[in-house]
């Protein structure tokens, strides 16, 4: 598996997080995207009000960990040459370019073909988490998710940032709109209990680059 041997000017490693209820968006998760990466991309963007259940708690989460690897990688460092943080999610804007209130975290697993088998897919679990893994569907916007996810920090030398990527691993379908329809398909929802469910060790993040990062 291809690995980014670079230090990073830090020591905190990331985490597994569970994301809060969310409406996905441009979700490519039934095949790898490779549009813009020839090794294969799956990606799902996660729509939240940003006082949501959940929502606030892991906005936290997230700028707790981006925080610590900002401090530990300006630690001595004069100002002109410190790191700035990066946010850990971005505004949503409508057509006409208008803020709607809500905010966007990315979630994305890169180079597929790289990838170890069963750690080269996205699972899909159903509203009842305890059921298991489901074949995959085509998402279609405004169906409701949650996503599983590594937070994997990360510095950028070309605009001296840090930032966290949120690696994907798994996708609760709580409430599916079909892919270029109108149906909904809805079902009691579970708990995606999962911190001890082998999805990666927090000491050994699934992939460790700058490549995970989001674009914003």
């Amino acid at each position: 598996m291809a690995t980014n041997n670079r230090k990073k000017p830090f020591t905190v490693k990331g985490m597994n997080v569970t994301s809060p209820k969310g409406g996905a968006l441009w979700a490519k998760l039934d095949k790898p995207d490779r549009e813009y990466n020839e090794k294969g991309m799956y990606s799902v963007d996660l729509v939240c009000d940003p006082e949501g259940q959940g929502v606030p708690a892991f906005i936290e989460k997230l700028e707790s960990l981006r925080d610590t690897a900002l401090q530990q990688a300006n630690d001595g460092k004069p100002k002109p040459k410190q790191f700035k943080p990066r946010p850990v999610y971005k505004e949503e804007y409508d057509k006409e370019g208008i803020e709607t209130g809500d905010i966007i975290f990315k979630f994305k697993m890169n180079n597929v073909d790289d990838r170890r088998p069963g750690q080269n897919r996205v699972k899909l679990v159903g509203p009842k988490a305890s059921e298991g893994e489901i074949p995959m569907v085509q998402i279609g916007n405004g169906s409701t998710i949650r996503c599983v996810s590594f937070a994997n920090p990360y510095a950028m030398a070309s605009d001296k940032t840090v930032g966290v990527s949120l690696i994907l691993e798994k996708v609760q379908l709580i409430k599916l709109v079909e892919f270029g329809g109108g149906d909904e398909l809805e079902d009691e929802e579970g708990d995606l209990d999962l911190p001890n469910d082998g999805l990666a060790d927090e000491d050994e993040p699934p992939f460790d680059n700058d490549d995970e990062n989001g674009d914003f």
